[in-house]
């Protein structure tokens, strides 16, 4: 199976600019630039790094998730919650999902990035401010 870019416009480098997907073969590599070279990454080593930052990440600050957060996350609906609530109890499973093009246009939306360094360790993720401007009430 051919590895694909999960983070894929997601990641920047430690200068700020977006670091870019290409496609190697069948697989894609992200390719950060550095000093005027053009590294290329694969993208299941970084995406597995950054899995593996956000996982420490979740783990340590899981019980500081507000209910109001999961509630507008998910609109109120309790089977949402009891979904997402049992992907945080079982985030050490995680190994690697497919993730549609719309989550991560969302999750750009909402400030999520990761900044890598040319070998491709996670030097940052930046996760979503609480309270952006999410009203479960709304329709």
């Amino acid at each position: 199976m051919a590895a694909r870019a999960m983070f894929g416009g997601l990641v920047q480098d430690s200068q700020g600019d977006l670091v870019h997907v290409r496609r190697v073969g069948a697989d894609e590599v992200y390719v950060v630039r550095e000093d005027g070279f053009d590294w290329h990454l694969e993208a299941g080593k970084v995406d597995a790094a950054i899995w593996s930052h956000m996982k420490r990440m979740f783990v340590e600050h899981r019980d500081q998730i507000p209910p109001e957060a999961l509630q507008a996350l998910t609109h109120g609906d309790i089977f949402q919650q009891a979904a997402i609530e049992s992907a945080l109890d079982r985030v050490d499973e995680i190994e690697r999902i497919e993730m549609p093009p719309q989550q991560r246009d969302l999750l750009a939306l909402l400030g999520f990035r990761v900044v890598i360094d040319y070998h491709g360790d996670v030097l940052e993720v930046v996760m979503p401010d609480q309270g952006f401007g999410i009203d479960p009430d709304e329709e």
